[in-house]
């Protein structure tokens, strides 16, 4: 089964190669919506041919991931925490399987750039003010899908040895992960709430500047049930 699926992927890939930057298909026609510089999907597109590469040994995969990595570099600074997926992926995943240098170095680079977004005060890395595909972005909005920005930044902590990296991406993880479940979210600030709202089946939370009861009890985001 896995063989036949790997088959008809590897099939897929290359009739989508010859278009480029593909962003996503439509499922009934097949055509694609493309993007020249990656948009957050980019760097799954990369992340296929390292894997490609891997399961196929052939070169021409890697040489192709490597090119489409380095055609990412403009969106190491995008204001967005959507990043994590495009160079953990398009990045990270080259310097796991190949130790491809160029690869590293620009998914490191992401990764710092990743966490100067970080709010300490929420304790965790908001969408962001060019965060894609939603209509609620901003410094003050978060979501479960950021999630994703703590393994990338684990794995980036880990290879730099960057213990402020990993606690940021400990925080982060800490975060997200109950508050995206809970009713309501408390920050440190008095002067900020942050409420729950139901998003596309997932969590989305926002803060909002209103005072919040006994939010300043103890020092960062926490979650409470009403």
């Amino acid at each position: 089964m896995w063989s036949e699926a790997i088959s008809r992927a590897m099939g897929r890939m290359e009739d989508t190669r010859r278009r480029v930057g593909p962003h996503w298909a439509d499922p009934e026609t097949g055509d694609w919506t493309t993007t020249v510089d990656g948009d957050w999907t980019g760097g799954q597109w990369a992340g296929m041919h390292w894997l490609a590469a891997k399961h196929t040994g052939k070169q021409i995969y890697r040489t192709q991931a490597a090119a489409l990595a380095q055609g990412m570099k403009g969106r190491i600074a995008v204001d967005t925490v959507f990043k994590s997926f495009l160079f953990y992926y398009g990045g990270a995943l080259g310097s796991i399987l190949y130790q491809d240098k160029s690869a590293h170095d620009l998914a490191l680079a992401a990764a710092r750039s990743l966490t100067s977004m970080y709010n300490p005060a929420l304790k965790l890395i908001p969408l962001g003010s060019q965060a894609e595909e939603g209509g609620h972005i901003g410094n003050i909005e978060t979501s479960i899908d950021s999630l994703q920005a703590a393994p990338f930044l684990f794995w980036a902590a880990r290879v730099s040895g960057d213990d402020k990296m990993r606690e940021i991406a400990h925080h982060h993880a800490a975060t997200i992960i109950p508050c995206t479940s809970a009713a309501t979210i408390r920050s440190s600030s008095p002067r900020r709430l942050m409420n729950q709202a139901s998003w596309c089946g997932t969590t989305r939370t926002r803060a909002i500047a209103r005072p919040a009861p006994g939010a300043a009890r103890r020092p960062g985001a926490s979650c409470s049930r009403p």
